[in-house]
């Protein structure tokens, strides 16, 4: 994650991949996007008579046959959501960048003026954001796929985690002939060991091996411990010198790591002591930033503050709320956690005279921890109640429309039941659409009856072409299954109510939201007009 977004990279070694390799893998592809347990779409235009109109299409493959044939994706049409795209050429020269001069380096190698960076000896031929999507979970199988046949060339990188890439290469293996591995980016030992070869000093190796590695900072230091432990103290030490105070969100941030991964207290007060800097690096103002990360809480009454675990994909909303708690200074531990007495004593044992004064910060600091868990579960209570009536009262109609395609209803592979789960909890969920209708159409009818020479038309080409003008201004993007039964729509007031719709100027979320959603599900429509209208329109087209 970086920018504020959720992001997935491909970096790519050109120079070492044969094109007939690159076709067969891209094919391979093709096939795991098309069994994706969700249809997946790409954005798409075309014209409908003069007009233009923008739409989600199905067919993710363009150009099919062609020189320039490639797969284009950004979302699923289960969950409708969608994000930035992400496209792959079938013909590897068609990719972009791909006359960029690379160094006789393996593709992991960065010069010491990049150490720290994602980017690699290659080209980034993804680089877009997913916002944690369910889709990213199709481009993160793409990504997989790429550099487990080109492990030597390709490797994949971003916003990934171990829990629910594991589930993503489980379903893979059941599509694919051939097998598919972890990314080097989440194996440590793979990831050690090849960049072992590429660099000399351990500062450098570090370095580079924390830019790629995308396990948790808690199995990073607890690997190099196994492999290091003098040099990782050392080290440690040194990044505790980067700071100026222990209550700086990096500081806090590595306390936390330390005793995430150690469990050793005195482990950690010995290696603080040692990047000794005064008063800000004091035991005192050690203990206090210990205690303010609820370390003498109990692990299950602090349980509101764990963000998601492995298993789940983090969204853009997921990250804001992750920056917003970081920033507030509310940070906690995961596992660890130490009775009041026994964290009085073993800071006693450092300087005994200062029981008194070690007490008191404890005490202030659970008071102050406790108080924190009080506000937020106050908030998550009314936010979840929030929720709740606005599901209420917003709500959507539990008919079978027949636009969004549904989940394949093929068995269940490995892996699959995962990617299914989260595709439908991050679908928007609308109840007692009905009613919410017919309000929306009460005041849609309003702004008819406000402009009749607008909607005296009979011609239904009419009331179309200014549906898709609204579309265009307005800037919605249906389905193209939405287009087509709107198109197919021959009562003229449900018509007119439609193009009122497409009309209406406002960048409002909660009308912006309704307004796609009715459009894309016909059986809706009826309740946008007054009853009575509605059945006379039904009658005169049956004559």
């Amino acid at each position: 994650m970086n920018n504020m977004g959720v992001y997935l990279n491909l970096i790519v070694k050109f120079k070492d991949i044969s094109p007939e390799k690159w076709e067969t893998t891209y094919h391979e592809s093709v096939v795991l996007l098309k069994q994706f347990p969700a249809p997946l779409m790409r954005l798409s235009r075309g014209h409908q008579e003069t007009f233009m109109r923008y739409f989600f299409s199905s067919g993710i493959v363009q150009n099919d046959d062609l020189e320039n044939e490639n797969w284009k994706i950004e979302g699923d049409s289960v969950s409708c959501l969608h994000a930035e795209s992400f496209q792959l050429y079938r013909r590897m020269e068609n990719n972009y960048f791909i006359q960029r001069e690379f160094y006789d380096r393996n593709v992991l190698w960065a010069d010491q003026e990049y150490l720290g960076y994602i980017d690699g000896n290659g080209v980034d031929v993804f680089g877009d954001k997913t916002q944690g999507r369910p889709y990213h979970l199709a481009v993160l199988a793409v990504g997989i796929l790429f550099e487990s046949r080109f492990p030597e060339s390709i490797y994949l990188i971003g916003d990934i985690k171990l829990g629910y890439t594991q589930e993503v290469i489980a379903w893979m293996n059941t599509v694919l002939d051939t097998p598919v591995v972890m990314p080097i980016c989440l194996d440590a030992l793979r990831l050690y060991t090849r960049l072992n070869t590429l660099y000399d000093d351990s500062s450098s190796l570090l370095q580079r091996f924390r830019a790629l590695f995308r396990g948790t900072a808690q199995e990073e230091l607890a690997f190099f411990l196994g492999h290091d432990r003098s040099a990782v103290f050392q080290e440690l030490i040194l990044e505790f010198h980067a700071y100026s105070s222990l209550s700086h969100v990096g500081a806090t941030r590595l306390i936390k790591q330390i005793l995430d991964v150690t469990h050793d207290l005195k482990l950690l007060i010995d290696i603080v002591s040692k990047a000794g800097k005064g008063e800000k690096f004091s035991l005192e103002e050690l203990l206090r930033v210990l205690c303010n990360q609820f370390l003498t809480i109990d692990v299950n009454e602090r349980r509101l503050l764990f963000g998601k675990s492995n298993e789940s994909l983090e969204t853009i909303d997921d990250v804001i709320r992750r920056s917003i708690m970081t920033m507030t200074g509310i940070c906690t531990y995961q596992s660890y956690y130490i009775d009041h007495t026994e964290l009085l004593e073993i800071f006693c044992t450092y300087i005994p005279e200062n029981r008194d004064s070690f007490n008191q910060v404890i005490l202030e600091s659970e008071t102050n921890c406790r108080k924190k868990l009080a506000e937020i579960r106050h908030l998550s209570m009314a936010e979840n109640e929030h929720q709740a009536a606005t599901e209420t009262t917003q709500g959507h109609a539990v008919v079978q429309s027949g636009i969004r395609p549904v989940v394949r209803s093929k068995p269940i592979l490995h892996g699959q039941e995962y990617i299914l789960h989260e595709i439908q909890s991050q679908k928007k969920a609308y109840k007692d659409s009905e009613v919410t209708v017919k309000q929306m159409g009460t005041n849609l009818m309003k702004q008819i009856q406000g402009k009749p020479d607008l909607f005296q038309s009979a011609d239904p080409k009419f009331y179309l072409k200014n549906i898709s003008l609204g579309s265009q201004h307005n800037q919605i993007v249906l389905h193209e299954l939405a287009w087509q039964r709107i198109d197919e729509e021959k009562n003229i007031e449900i018509l007119k109510y439609l193009m009122a719709l497409s009309l209406l100027a406002s960048n409002e979320k909660f009308l912006c939201d309704w307004r796609i959603y009715i459009l894309e599900n016909p059986n809706l429509w009826e309740y946008l007009l007054p009853e009575k209208k509605y059945r006379e329109q039904q009658l005169a087209l049956a004559d």
